[in-house]
């Protein structure tokens, strides 16, 4: 019973104490330079990355933003046809905001009709090709194919045989062009406006500026990203268009200008759904009233653009709060020198009597105990009253 009452004596004394810093200084050299060592690197931490790299003293915010982009040029087939594609044909994905699609290559299939013909030899997949009519049950579907089975098994020559469907026929034969079958996709013009906003700072900016002509970007897309042109038109690929703002609102918004970037999304060596493509077709009828459709399975370049923005502006607030945390970083060289005092020190009377005073109260300290002795004196134990002590630490 004794035991646990000096125990919880013990913790409510501990619970109502007060612990209140006491300056001590210390006049030595070998602690000096380790207070120094360690003040060097946060000091250089806090200002060169906090507030000169990271901007701790502003307020920031991200952009909203929209995208459209025009493409101005003429392509060319190579084919019999000698078709011209002006604007309006290349201009294929007007609903896609935030990509362009320029066509480099392609491959027709005119005048189909629905009606029965045998499938593509070209699918790869199985169910295509047959030996009797039993291999072609009517009305399942062919893998990735044209149509349903009619339940007959057609012979294209002398060894291959497939399928009957009922579809689009005749259907494609999906064999990618072995040459590119568009020329003039070099020249093509993409004028590209982006808008952005920053709302909280009532900031508002486009990539294109009337007074500041000659700097509009002209470049050429596929080179910026690295890539060869006759390459990547054969089978298409993405490319992805990255726009960055990173404005300080600090100096005049006409510094506020967009940076650019390029590079390839897609993997160039893949051997699987190669490049980039779609298929569009065009309905139409024919004298006789029977509906047709021309089908395209277009080949080319899609860029995909990517805006990121950010924004920063003096915040008084910000400044204040990233201030306090950095002045509280700064205690940690005061830790480290406490704790090279007491391993190196923490023997020495005076130091002990100087760093840690004990008050049972307010009205009488420990080490003053004789206070009508000792009344404006410390009180040694070993000397009685005397001067403050100095701390004078052996060079180290």
């Amino acid at each position: 019973m004794v035991a646990a009452s000096q125990a919880l004596s013990q913790a409510v004394s501990r619970f109502f104490q007060y612990n209140t810093p006491r300056m001590v200084i210390v006049r030595s050299r070998f602690i000096g330079i380790i207070y120094r060592l360690v003040q060097l690197p946060i000091l250089l931490y806090l200002i060169g990355y906090i507030f000169i790299y990271k901007k701790a003293y502003q307020d920031f915010e991200t952009a909203e933003s929209s995208v459209l982009s025009k493409l101005k040029g003429v392509l060319q087939a190579r084919d019999f046809t000698h078709t011209i594609w002006d604007s309006t044909d290349i201009s294929i994905l007007p609903q896609e905001t935030t990509s362009f699609f320029i066509p480099t290559n392609y491959l027709f299939t005119p005048n189909q009709t629905r009606r029965t013909c045998p499938e593509d030899p070209h699918l790869g997949t199985p169910g295509v090709f047959c030996m009797t009519d039993r291999d072609c049950p009517a009305g399942e579907p062919t893998t990735y194919g044209n149509g349903e089975k009619t339940g007959k098994c057609v012979k294209l020559g002398e060894t291959i045989s497939t399928c009957e469907i009922q579809g689009w026929c005749p259907t494609e034969v999906d064999i990618p062009p072995r040459e590119i079958l568009l020329t003039g996709f070099e020249s093509i013009t993409v004028l590209i406006k982006n808008h952005i906003a920053f709302a909280k700072f009532g900031v508002k900016r486009r990539n294109i500026l009337f007074h500041d002509e000659q700097r509009m970007m002209d470049c050429h897309i596929l080179q910026l990203a690295g890539e060869n042109i006759t390459q990547i038109a054969a089978r298409g690929g993405i490319i992805g268009f990255n726009i960055n703002w990173n404005c300080d609102l600090d100096y005049d918004v006409e510094r506020c200008i967009p940076q650019y970037s390029f590079k390839r999304l897609d993997n160039h060596n893949d051997v699987l759904a190669k490049g980039w493509n779609f298929r569009q077709a065009n309905y139409w009828h024919d004298v006789r009233g029977e509906k047709k459709r021309d089908l395209i399975k277009l080949y080319g370049i899609r860029v995909v653009f990517s805006v990121k923005g950010r924004a920063g502006k003096f915040s008084a607030v910000m400044f204040a709060m990233n201030l306090g945390a950095s002045v509280g970083l700064l205690g940690i060289a005061s830790m480290i020198c406490d704790f090279a005092l007491i391993r190196i020190f923490g023997s020495d009377e005076s130091l002990q009597a100087q760093k840690y005073l004990r008050l049972d109260n307010l009205r009488r300290p420990r080490l003053a105990s004789r206070a009508n002795v000792c009344e404006n004196y410390y009180y040694y134990p070993a000397n009685g009253c005397g001067n403050p002590p100095t701390i004078l630490a052996n060079e180290v």
